[in-house]
């Protein structure tokens, strides 16, 4: 059980491991939608006091007497910063007093998460940051287990561990807003796979372009066709991201005069790839036999018909 009290300001200390938990916002510096929002609770404390009471509970050891903050960081620094303006109303705030027999660190922990989830200016890498706590805490929690405990459905709750294996840089684009959370969630399952850079350099640039529903689609149908092909023994690279562009013509042409030239210096009969690969070359440049010989025939016929246009303009003449 709690109890409501008004405690003076000053023996409310915010310990240094909650500190890392508990976010403030300073009067500069800010991001902006946290400044407003910030600037909006500052005005109203201001002009009507504070009508939610924060959450303390009672220390020992060297700070008996003292008071550790649980829930309210925001409120507890706007009504410090009035009280140092001379705002003498502001010497005691609203408290909840916590029995020191109900709270551990690992409940305030969870607390912590469950309030900073009703808050939009959270990052997730605070939330994963506080969820790896309570796991290297309790090895034993499943995710099912964190979800109640955090009143959050199981889904929520592996989406931020999930968050947490993305490179830091592929990380911050998911913090800052450039890729949509649920494209970040569904990368980060792509990275699981540990296919080459090059196709994740490729779904990172989908991530950041497509819907959250399309890429959640695509990523998801693929990621099933690389496990289905690890299954078979194949392993997968990305093909349907390869873009095919043709090589200019003095490649083709350089690239099967040194084919023809190996060819040329084997004895014997050529090994089967050497004379498959000199004959797709010939094809591709057009100068395989068949395609010769088709030119040979289209000469010849081009020829006679000359020849037989030349012979009867002889005869009428």
């Amino acid at each position: 059980m709690s109890r409501l009290e008004h405690v003076p300001i000053y023996n409310i200390i915010v310990t240094p491991d909650k500190a890392k938990t508990l976010r403030g916002v300073k009067d500069v510096g800010a991001p902006k939608k946290q400044k407003t929002q910030y600037d909006e609770i500052k005005k109203s404390i201001t002009e009507r006091g504070v009508r939610t009471p924060i959450e303390i509970r009672p220390l020992d050891g060297e700070f008996e007497g003292m008071y550790g903050l649980v829930n309210g960081l925001q409120r507890l620094s706007i009504c410090k910063g009035l009280l140092e303006k001379g705002h003498k109303q502001f010497e005691t705030i609203p408290a909840h007093i916590l029995d020191p027999g109900e709270v551990t660190e690992e409940t305030l922990i969870e607390e912590q998460i469950r309030l900073n989830a009703l808050r939009v200016e959270t990052s997730h890498r605070e939330f994963c940051d506080a969820i790896n706590v309570m796991m290297i805490r309790n090895p034993k929690l499943t995710v099912e287990q964190i979800a109640d405990r955090l009143d959050k459905s199981p889904s929520w709750v592996q989406q931020r561990l999930h968050l947490n294996k993305l490179p830091e840089d592929v990380f911050d684009l998911v913090e800052e807003g450039s890729i949509k959370t649920q494209n970040g969630y569904n990368l980060a399952l792509l990275y699981d796979l540990k296919l080459p850079d090059e196709t994740m350099a490729l779904w990172l640039d989908k991530a950041l372009t497509l819907p959250a529903d399309e890429f959640s689609a695509s990523a998801k149908a693929f990621k099933q066709t690389v496990q289905k092909e690890r299954r078979n023994g194949t392993l997968r690279t990305g093909e349907e991201d390869v873009v095919f562009t043709m090589r200019k013509k003095g490649e083709i042409e350089d690239e099967w005069k040194r084919t023809k030239t190996a060819v040329q210096s084997k004895d014997g009969e050529l090994p089967p790839f050497l004379k498959g690969y000199f004959s797709a070359l010939s094809w591709v440049g057009k100068v395989d036999e068949e395609t010769l010989r088709i030119k040979r025939e289209e000469k010849a016929t081009a020829e006679a018909k000359k020849r037989e246009a030349a012979e009867a303009k002889l005869q009428t003449a």
